[in-house]
């Protein structure tokens, strides 16, 4: 438990004498960029992932939740496999592959994240949750204070695509809420290009998913996370936007 939270870590991992920690280099519509420090989401069990998506609806209270991980499980290694890795929004079929031609290695992952996160055009302080664990002394998260060793042209990756940023991911949580209530962003099928594999249905946080082909939605208990639009290998899962989404832009 840690600020006033319960994380449900792993028993490998905190029995482990050290924990190698081996993140992918992909882009993120929601929290930009993923990398080491978001990787360690993955040591949290199955189900209980869910439980923080329900509590941390914005990227804000997504970035606390991070930093709390961190916090409690602290990688001894971190390499990051950058070699073919992912530009625009991602972290789904949205994005597209960009060959960075990096591997990287680190004992803080914050400080590898940063210089990272700096090499493929973000601004410091813009991916929220290195700038939450460095404010809790977590790691290094001024790009001016990481010092790089080995080839210096490894981390050129020329002109990447961003995700783009959405504004109503950044809001206050006393403010986002009610707006992604009162929105109803939800999920719509295109059955025709779905394959019935149902990683929909194994994602879903409110197990409001019937399995199938097509699957069925259950759109009073769906509070609109789009995690299945995430997973969805085939891309035949959208946002569908009310009136009131269409007007604020979300989903757009």
């Amino acid at each position: 438990r840690l600020n006033r939270n319960d994380y449900f870590i792993a028993r490998p991992v905190l029995d482990a004498d050290l924990v190698i920690n081996l993140p992918k280099l992909k882009t993120h519509t929601f929290t930009l960029y993923t990398g080491a420090v978001k990787n360690l989401f993955g040591i949290i069990p199955g189900t209980r992932k869910r439980e923080i998506h329900l509590r941390a609806l914005g990227v804000q209270d997504f970035s606390r939740a991070l930093a709390d991980i961190l916090e409690l499980v602290r990688p001894g290694l971190t390499i990051l496999d950058g070699v073919l890795g992912q530009e625009g929004n991602g972290p789904g079929v949205g994005g597209t592959l960009h060959r960075y031609g990096c591997l990287a290695a680190a004992a803080d992952p914050v400080a590898l994240d940063t210089a990272i996160a700096r090499a493929m055009g973000y601004r410091p302080g813009e991916v929220l949750h290195l700038a939450e664990a460095g404010a809790r002394g977590l790691g290094k998260a001024d790009p001016d204070a990481v010092r790089v060793e080995g080839e210096l042209q490894a981390l050129d990756f020329g002109t990447v695509c961003l995700p783009r940023a959405r504004w109503y991911f950044r809001v206050p949580a006393w403010v986002g809420a009610p707006l992604y209530r009162a929105a109803r962003l939800r999920p719509r099928l295109m059955a025709s290009a779905c394959i019935g594999c149902g990683r929909c249905a194994d994602v879903c946080p409110r197990e409001a998913i019937t399995p199938g082909k097509p699957p069925r939605f259950d759109l009073e208990r769906c509070v609109g996370c789009l995690c299945c639009a995430e997973v969805c290998p085939q891309g035949a899962i959208e946002p569908q936007r009310n009136l009131l989404a269409r007007l604020v832009g979300i989903g757009h």
